[in-house]
């Protein structure tokens, strides 16, 4: 099963591409032909399964052995429950009728503290009570907690293990909401601070110069995503908002096949509740986004913000957030006070137009990204587009900004070469430096 097109793989090559880290992870370090290796096949023999039906004994020892945990802790939420849990055990239930009588007698549990305290006690929880309560609140969520991952999924987990890494190789310089940011000498923080201001003061600043040129709000979404992401990977500055929109081009990078033949979806997702963004792969498209216990086993978390990609039923010890204190916080997601929105679906497809719109609408970001990336073939299509538009001077003038900084002293002779052997008359407009290369 071949994932990358070839013209997918021409688009990636390059000094900062996903394409070095897709070879490396997906051929196993072997010679490469040209077309992407399938993905590594797990042996279904070796999956550990799960009965898909508890017996009554397993549905009494699992409740049995959180209410061991929580009981001398947490008596008030606890005690009733147990002494009713008494009495439901003798009357040797069958399991499915078991489990709606615990349910029962939880949800009860919880609506009369909720009466008592006149607000929402559920939220007030400590984030492990929650946790088991929120599971044994639904017969969908119980069954999350027994979910085993699919074999897709875990082909989908290589691949959003590849893409967190790549990202975060990309967007080495992190932004001043992560983790790591509180560690930092002051000076530094100052820079990444001022840094992340700026790129989204650009942002900003494109969006408003091109709203005349965008004629619908599917457009400006669009645009908007694709240009985050190229303004993140040309600073090497992002938060978990730019890290998703990188991450989502790594996975349009990948080629059409990514979403046909492994029929895997790619969401933004945000944290209600919270700060933060991530990216969902996988999802089935017949679930509820707002409910993700109902998303199907072969749904994979790719958070590159945390560094970190997992399999849907591990949402309750992976899951956390942004909050902003005395230092950069990351909070554990809460069943009861937390929510998960989808931002936005079909994302590939998304910033694909976006991509379009971008090299149609602001060339010179587009030159930009494309010098940044030493990536030759599209510098000089898009100078080829701003001649065509009578502002060769404008791509001259990113071209030798981009030449003087430091990151980029390396960028090959042959783009100038190319330059001048395709537009003769770029010479009149290059300044002496750039002539000295040629």
């Amino acid at each position: 099963m071949n994932i990358m097109s070839s013209e997918a793989l021409t688009e990636v090559k390059g000094k900062n591409s996903a394409y070095n880290y897709i070879r490396d992870s997906l051929s196993d370090k072997k010679s490469y032909s040209g077309q992407a290796p399938s993905f590594p096949q797990l042996d279904s023999k070796n999956s550990s399964t799960l009965p898909g039906v508890f017996t009554y004994q397993q549905i009494i020892s699992i409740f049995e052995t959180g209410i061991k945990k929580f009981l001398d802790t947490y008596p008030k939420v606890f005690e009733p429950i147990i002494a009713s849990f008494e009495a439901l055990k003798m009357k040797k239930l069958r399991p499915q009728d078991c489990v709606d009588e615990i349910l029962k007698l939880i949800t009860d549990q919880l609506d009369k503290l909720n009466q008592e305290d006149e607000g929402d006690f559920r939220k007030e929880l400590p984030i492990d009570v929650a946790w088991f309560l929120w599971e044994y609140s639904s017969i969908e969520r119980l069954k999350l907690r027994f979910q085993q991952p699919s074999d897709k999924a875990h082909q989908l987990l290589h691949l959003a293990q590849t893409g967190v890494h790549f990202v975060n190789k990309i967007i080495y310089k992190g932004g001043d909401t992560d983790i790591k940011f509180n560690y930092l000498k002051k000076e530094d923080q100052k820079k990444i601070s001022k840094g992340m201001l700026s790129l989204r003061d650009e942002l900003s600043s494109r969006c408003q110069d091109l709203s005349d040129l965008i004629e619908t709000r599917k457009e400006e979404v669009a645009l908007t995503l694709a240009m985050r992401a190229q303004l993140a990977e040309n600073t090497h500055l992002g938060t978990c908002l730019e890290k998703s929109a990188v991450l989502v081009n790594f996975f349009r990078k990948l080629g059409d096949s990514f979403e046909k033949e492994l029929g895997a979806s790619v969401e933004i997702f945000n944290v209600v509740n919270g700060d933060h963004a991530f990216v969902v792969i996988g999802r089935d498209p017949r679930s509820d986004p707002n409910n993700f216990a109902t998303w199907g086993k072969n749904t994979v978390i790719c958070d590159p913000w945390a560094n970190t990609s997992y399999f849907l039923n591990e949402i309750p010890k992976q899951l956390a957030y942004f909050e902003e204190g005395d230092e950069n916080l990351s909070i554990p997601f809460h069943p009861f006070y937390n929510g998960l929105k989808a931002e936005q679906k079909q994302a590939i497809s998304v910033i694909r137009q976006g991509f379009r719109l971008l090299h149609e609408k602001d060339p010179e970001l587009a030159l930009v990204h494309a010098v940044a990336t030493e990536n030759i073939s599209l510098a000089l299509k898009t100078i080829n587009q701003l001649c065509e538009h009578k502002d060769i001077k404008t791509g001259v003038k990113v071209y030798e900004r981009l030449l003087a900084e430091e990151s980029n002293k390396q960028f090959p002779e042959l783009l100038m070469q190319e330059l001048i052997r395709v537009l003769p008359d770029i010479r009149d407009h290059l300044s002496p430096r750039s002539m000295s290369i040629v």
